[in-house]
């Protein structure tokens, strides 16, 4: 086999071990400190080396503090469910309010069209102008 093949089958065969297994497994929710941290299917990795989506909820009073699970409060008025994804780039992080398909449908989106728009470039103009000779 080449070269070039051989790399290709070796990526291809990685993919596909990535693909059918799982990097964490979780199986029931994470409660702590008044936030609900669901599975996922979504991340891959253990911290500070996490990649993918996790999603959390959690409720916050009227005045915004966030709610501890009690048996005896109940819900009041003014109290509001929050329920975020965060979106995992290793030892960083960030939430955004959506729920984790339509991150990955908008992410991936972006990806594309980003990547659309690369193959799109025309890098011969850039060489030909470096190459041509200059005429004074």
């Amino acid at each position: 086999m080449t070269q070039p093949f051989q790399k290709f089958v070796v990526v291809a065969l990685v993919l596909l071990g990535a693909m059918s297994s799982s990097g964490q497994v979780c199986s029931v929710g994470v409660y702590a400190g008044g936030v609900t941290y669901y599975p996922s299917r979504w991340a891959v990795g253990s911290p500070p080396f996490r990649f993918g989506l996790q999603e959390y909820s959690y409720s916050t009073d009227a005045a915004g503090y966030i709610i501890m699970v009690s048996t005896s409060r109940g819900t009041q008025p003014g109290d509001t469910f929050h329920r975020r994804t965060e979106i995992l780039l290793g030892p960083r992080s960030f939430s955004v309010p959506l729920r984790p398909p339509v991150v990955a449908i908008i992410g991936g989106g972006l990806v594309l069209s980003v990547g659309l728009f690369l193959a799109g470039l025309k890098f011969t103009d850039y060489k030909q102008r470096r190459h041509e000779t200059r005429v004074a």
